[in-house]
C-alpha cells in the first residue's frame, strides 16, 4: 500500500479550502484521500473534527463570502442561548447573506437573505448577526416562554463577570428599543417577550419558574435579591418576596451531586429558616401541578405570611 503523504502543517488541526490546499502544493489526488472529511463543496477537514456546531461552523467559514453570516437558531447556539432540544440537535447550518447577494444552496445548510443594516458580531472566532438580531430571528420560531428565556440569557448581568464573556449581551433597553422597530415576523411575539424579561435571572429553568409563578396569579419576585439578618449575610435569593420573606429557588443537579456545594446548602437553608424565611425549593423532579408543585407551595407560603 503507497504511504499516504502527509498535509502540510499548516493545513492541520483545522478545515482548510481546497484552493488554499492547492496553494500549499497539495495534489487533488491527495485532497481526495480517505482520511479527508468533506463537510461541505470545496471544503477538507480531517476525519472526525467536524461533529460539532463549531466544527461545522469553522469548516463552512473556509468558504463565507464576506457578505455572509451564521444566523438564526445557528447563531443563537453560538450564542450559547437555551434552546429547546428540537433545536439543539439542529443537522443544519443557517447562513445568510446580507444585502442583495445570492443566498447559499448547499446540503446541510439553510440560506437566508437579510437586509444591509443588520448588525454582526463575532463569536467563537465566527462572523455571527448580533445579540439583537439572532434574538429577532428567534422571535419567528420560538413560544412565549422560551422567547423570554432567549431574553433573559441576552441581557443578564451576572454577578460574578466572566472576563472572556462580557455580558450582558445587549441592554435590556436596546433589546425593547429594536423589538419596537421591528416590522417583520415575529413582531408580536418579541413585543410580549421583553414586557416580560428581566435582568437578574440565572438560569433557564430560573425564568421559566418566575413565569409559571406570575402566570398562577401570584407577585412577581424579585430577582436575586441580597438576604441578610440581624447584619449577617445570607446569601442571594433566587426569586425573593421581602415582604413576605419567602424565597423559592431552582437546585439544579449540581446542587445534589457536588458534596461541598450539598453542604452549603443545607447551612444556607438552615440560616433562611433561623432567620424566619420560607425556603421553597424545585428541583428536576418536583412536579409541574399539583398540591406538592412550586407554585402551589409558594402560594400556600404566601397565603400564611398574608398575601391575599
Amino acid at each position: 500500500m503507497p504511504r499516504r503523504v502527509p498535509l502540510p502543517p499548516e493545513l492541520l488541526g483545522r478545515p482548510f479550502h481546497v484552493q488554499e490546499a492547492v496553494d500549499f502544493g497539495v495534489t487533488l489526488g491527495r485532497l481526495r484521500g480517505a482520511d479527508l472529511n468533506r463537510p461541505f463543496c470545496g471544503v477538507r477537514d480531517m476525519l472526525g473534527e467536524t461533529g460539532d456546531l463549531v466544527a461545522r461552523c469553522s469548516a463552512y467559514a473556509t468558504r463565507m463570502r464576506g457578505d455572509q453570516v451564521f444566523s438564526h437558531t445557528t447563531a443563537a447556539r453560538l450564542w450559547d442561548v437555551p434552546l429547546p432540544p428540537w433545536i439543539e440537535d439542529e443537522p443544519v447550518v443557517h447562513v445568510s447573506t446580507i444585502g442583495g447577494g445570492t443566498r447559499p444552496r448547499l446540503p446541510g445548510i439553510v440560506g437566508h437573505r437579510l437586509v444591509a443594516s443588520t448588525r454582526c458580531a463575532v463569536r467563537r472566532g465566527l462572523r455571527v448577526t448580533d445579540a439583537g438580531a439572532t434574538w429577532l430571528q428567534l422571535a419567528e420560531v420560538l413560544r412565549d416562554d422560551d422567547l423570554v428565556i432567549a431574553a433573559d440569557h441576552f441581557i443578564r448581568i451576572p454577578r460574578h463577570p466572566d472576563p472572556g464573556d462580557p455580558r450582558p449581551h445587549i441592554e435590556a433597553e436596546q433589546l425593547a428599543m429594536r423589538a419596537g422597530r421591528h416590522r417583520g415576523r415575529g413582531r408580536r411575539s418579541a413585543l410580549r417577550a421583553v414586557e416580560r424579561m428581566r435582568e437578574g435571572s440565572d438560569s433557564p429553568r430560573e425564568t421559566r419558574l418566575r413565569l409559571a409563578l406570575i402566570a398562577a396569579g401570584l407577585p412577581e419576585p424579585r430577582l436575586n435579591l441580597r438576604i441578610e439578618a440581624g447584619g449577617r449575610f445570607i446569601g442571594f435569593g433566587d426569586l425573593v418576596y421581602p415582604e413576605w420573606k419567602v424565597v423559592v429557588e431552582y437546585d439544579g443537579e449540581q446542587h445534589r451531586l457536588d458534596s461541598d456545594q450539598y453542604r452549603r446548602d443545607v447551612a444556607r437553608h438552615e440560616a433562611l429558616l433561623e432567620a424566619g424565611w420560607v425556603h421553597i425549593r424545585e428541583s428536576r423532579t418536583t412536579p409541574f401541578s399539583g398540591p406538592d408543585s412550586a407554585v402551589s407551595r409558594t402560594r400556600r407560603a404566601l397565603a400564611l405570611r398574608g398575601w391575599r
